[in-house]
């Protein structure tokens, strides 16, 4: 979204003005969450959760691309790039397959991974 705007306001002052008046207006500018609060030493799943609810935050929807990596911080300030896409396509066969303990389950299901 925030693209969105930034592109509108790199028309040129007549276009904008064209914009307008046809009814097109810029996305409004949301202040973006700083993203879940993971503890320094989260578990890999915590990590992994903390990624999907900052991606469903931002983008709306957890139909994430296989491909796509997510960066969460720890409240240490570590980085941890997380191969979301995977780990969505993972949870949700290991669902199906009954490998999640019932509070994973539980946790995947309310954050929309198993939809």
């Amino acid at each position: 979204m925030a693209g969105r705007a930034a592109r509108r306001l790199a028309h040129p002052p007549a276009q904008q003005q064209r914009l307008t008046e046809i009814g097109v207006r810029p996305a409004p500018t949301a202040v973006s969450p700083a993203g879940p609060a993971v503890p320094a030493g989260a578990t890999r799943w915590e990590l992994n959760l903390a990624a999907a609810r900052q991606y469903k935050a931002r983008e709306g929807h957890l139909r994430v691309p296989r491909a796509h990596t997510e960066v969460v911080t720890d409240t240490s300030g570590r980085e941890h790039h997380i191969r979301l896409g995977v780990f969505r396509s993972n949870t949700r066969s290991h669902h199906k397959q009954h490998k999640l303990t019932p509070g994973q389950s539980r946790e995947a299901h309310d954050i929309g991974l198993l939809a």
